[in-house]
């Protein structure tokens, strides 16, 4: 049920479908400012037919979450999070925590998990912004057997230290990620990843991206967005096969786009990755 304005609104609601059971109870406030308490939990809820995504399975979790604040940029907020049970690729995770608390829009988020095939630590800083927010967060895989995670199809094992920021919204945004330290290790033999930076920025007609480490080293620009510059290539390579899919002869806003890449010789493609 749903109660009150479209200011001030109460629920305490329950959904039952086929894909899985959501119920959610709590309020929200805009007067002179935002408040709210929310408790949302999913039962058994199947996420790859949510987002058409078969490699996602099935999720049971609960989010506590409650804030005030003067605007979205200046929220005092805290969130739990707990995954009880989520398959991905097949592999159930299981207990897995999340907890944020954001003074004035700002905060820090935090989770750890471990189980016999991964060990992984998350810590991160969330920046509220109504227009662009950002994300940073370090990722210290300290172990994952990836046979077992369904990744790959052979014993390989990795561990590496990631930074990821984003800064933007759905839109537009620009986006970068740093891996360090990373380790393969495959038939008792430990290969090397190398200092990996990739870069990125995409709005609504242009995108850049930029990925180096010393086995790949490829830019892409664009003067579409990913979505836009994808579906003209698919209709393009279509057209060679089907009578159907036609190109027009004259496009008012052409899709461009450069694509330069270059694959370096490493131990760690000829041995684990191409093999």
């Amino acid at each position: 049920s749903l109660n009150g304005s479209p200011k001030s609104l109460s629920t305490n609601s329950k959904l039952t479908t086929s894909q899985g059971d959501a119920s959610i109870n709590g309020d929200f406030a805009s007067l002179k400012d935002i408040s709210f308490h929310t408790n949302l939990r999913l039962t058994d809820y199947n996420m790859g037919t949510l987002l058409e995504n078969p490699r996602l399975g099935r999720l049971t979790m609960t989010v506590k979450s409650s804030g005030t604040g003067n605007t979205i940029n200046t929220l005092d907020a805290d969130l739990d999070a707990h995954i009880s049970s989520f398959k991905l690729n097949n592999y159930t995770i299981e207990d897995l925590h999340l907890e944020a608390d954001l003074t004035n829009g700002t905060g820090n988020m935090t989770s750890n998990y471990k189980d016999d095939n991964l060990n992984v630590e998350l810590d991160g800083l969330v920046v509220l912004d109504s227009i662009a927010p950002e994300v940073t967060a370090e990722i210290n895989i300290i172990g994952a057997d990836l046979e077992a995670l369904g990744v790959m199809q052979r014993d390989v094992k990795t561990g590496m230290d990631i930074f990821l920021n984003f800064k933007g919204n759905t839109k537009t945004f620009n986006a970068s990620a740093i891996v360090k330290d990373g380790v393969v290790v495959y038939d008792n033999q430990s290969y090397l990843l190398g200092h990996l930076d990739a870069k990125g920025y995409v709005s609504s007609d242009s995108t850049s991206v930029h990925v180096r480490n010393k086995m790949v080293d490829i830019n892409l620009k664009s003067n579409a967005n990913p979505q836009t510059f994808s579906t003209s290539i698919r209709r393009h390579i279509l057209s060679y096969f089907y009578r159907d899919e036609r190109v027009p002869d004259t496009i008012s806003n052409p899709v461009n786009l450069e694509l330069e890449g270059k694959i370096s010789q490493s131990p760690l493609l000829n041995k684990v990755f191409l093999i």
